[in-house]
């Protein structure tokens, strides 16, 4: 799953229902790797042929774009996923800096202007339970989890399987005025699935838990021309916790699948996008 959606997510949650205009996000994303500057933008089919970001005093700069039955979807994240992260939000800023970006769609067709101006989360969420590198656990787990960011607004968690569960994706989204809860826990009943129906409980496999903390805002901007899009920017900082549920007789199969999932996830929490995009 991408990071942004976490964005899309929190605007279903934060603004009132209306029809589905493009949704579009700019964020700045920490993991142990580094800070990782992220733009993307969704829309309904057929809506989103091509598009690009401009940053202040720089020159426009062309998304990927991945058309699907279900969504257009274009995106930039950089460093590349398979990179390390700028050292600081410091040294991203130098290079993506704040100010009005602008979002050029369809050649122009459509235009916006973004405000990006991240501010760093003075702490994070850490999952307790499962425990980092756990095995045998329960199928429908209940996560457990502390956090210490006094300025974070929201907590979010995601269940992606791989291998034999690959294509399981779990999520689930707690907003509030910070501070938030030092501690918590989320049951399973919580979470809902960004991929098909919801498993009754998690297939043998093993799973990567994402977890973030963060910083940002959530708006109904206006494009130029007219017409209404969504926005979400701001900054997260994100941990990973792995994990596998065997049946009973498989731990070594388990314990393969999941020495081979650490080897694929090079880096704590970057998981920014599944296998499949």
């Amino acid at each position: 799953m991408r990071a942004t959606h976490l964005w899309t997510l929190l605007l279903a949650v934060a603004l009132p229902a209306r029809a589905d205009p493009p949704f579009a996000s700019i964020v700045a994303i920490h993991t142990a790797a580094g800070w990782f500057f992220e733009a993307e933008v969704d829309a309904d089919p057929g809506l989103l042929p091509n598009a690009t970001l401009t940053a202040p005093g720089g020159v426009p700069v062309a998304l990927l774009c991945n058309p699907t039955p279900d969504e257009d979807s274009c995106f930039l994240t950089d460093p590349p996923v398979e990179g390390a992260g700028f050292a600081s939000l410091a040294a991203l800023l130098a290079s993506h800096p704040a100010g009005s970006y602008l979002l050029s769609i369809d050649g122009g067709a459509l235009t916006a202007h973004l405000d990006f101006a991240p501010v760093e989360p003075d702490g994070s969420v850490r999952v307790t339970s499962p425990a980092d590198g756990a095995r045998s656990v329960d199928d429908t787990p209940t996560l457990a989890y502390t956090q210490d960011c006094d300025s974070c607004g929201f907590l979010f968690f995601e269940i992606d399987g791989f291998g034999s569960a690959e294509g399981v994706s779990l999520e689930t989204t707690r907003i509030g005025t910070p501070p938030l809860a030092s501690s918590g826990s989320v049951p399973y009943s919580e979470l809902t699935s960004s991929e098909g129906p919801k498993p009754a409980a998690l297939p043998d496999g093993s799973y990567r838990l994402s977890a973030s903390a963060g910083v940002g805002s959530l708006t109904t901007e206006t494009f130029d021309q007219g017409g209404e899009l969504g926005y979400g920017t701001g900054a997260e900082q994100r941990t990973t916790t792995l994990f596998t549920v065997p049946e009973p007789g498989t731990w070594p199969a388990a314990v393969a699948s999941l020495v081979a999932l650490c080897a694929r996830v090079r880096r704590d929490g970057r998981g920014v996008r599944n296998s499949s995009r």
